[in-house]
Order: C-alpha cells, then structure tokens, then sequence
C-alpha cells in the first residue's frame, strides 16, 4: 500500500509511515488533518487508536475516517450515515 501511494501522491507534499496506530510515534498535537480511509475494520483496539488520533491532532484540527465496512468496531455514538452504500461515513462533532 506504501509503494501505491508513492506512486499516486500526484505532486502533494505528503509522507507515508506504517506504524502501530495504537502507538504513533509523533509529539502531540503534530497533525492539522487525519484521514483515514478502509481502516478502521482492521483496528484491534478501537479506543488505543482513538486515544492516539486525538493526542497527535492539534486542538483546532480535524479528521476524516471513511469506511464501508458497517460491522466496523467503531463507537456507537459516532455513526452518522451520510448516504446510501456505499460507503457510509462514521463521524462525530466535536
């Protein structure tokens, strides 16, 4: 998936890490943005991960997880359907 990306970074200024996301290794509050795209089906530890994003997110950023896959562990209180399949957006204001 590194190696894709690579490829189709399409001229932006961006860097691609695998990492444990239950353990990013970034400061606090590094990140403007978040975006996650097919990933929380394959979280293990929901609330590490959501513990982690919110650490290394700066208090006036924002993130965006897109996922199609509904069976996802994904907070109750954070599912908002935003369309018809697919996919559905999982979300919650602040």
């Amino acid at each position: 998936m590194i190696q894709m990306a690579e490829r189709n970074r399409f001229g932006l200024n961006v860097t691609f890490r695998v990492m444990d996301a239950a353990a990013i290794r970034y400061p606090a509050a590094t990140f403007d943005r978040l975006v996650g795209v097919q990933t929380m089906h394959h979280w293990r530890d929901t609330p590490a991960i959501v513990a982690e994003l919110r650490r290394v997110i700066r208090p006036d950023g924002w993130g965006a997880f897109l996922d199609a896959d509904p069976a996802s562990e994904v907070p109750p209180d954070w599912i908002a359907r935003q369309g018809p399949w697919p996919p559905d957006a999982w979300g919650k204001s602040r």
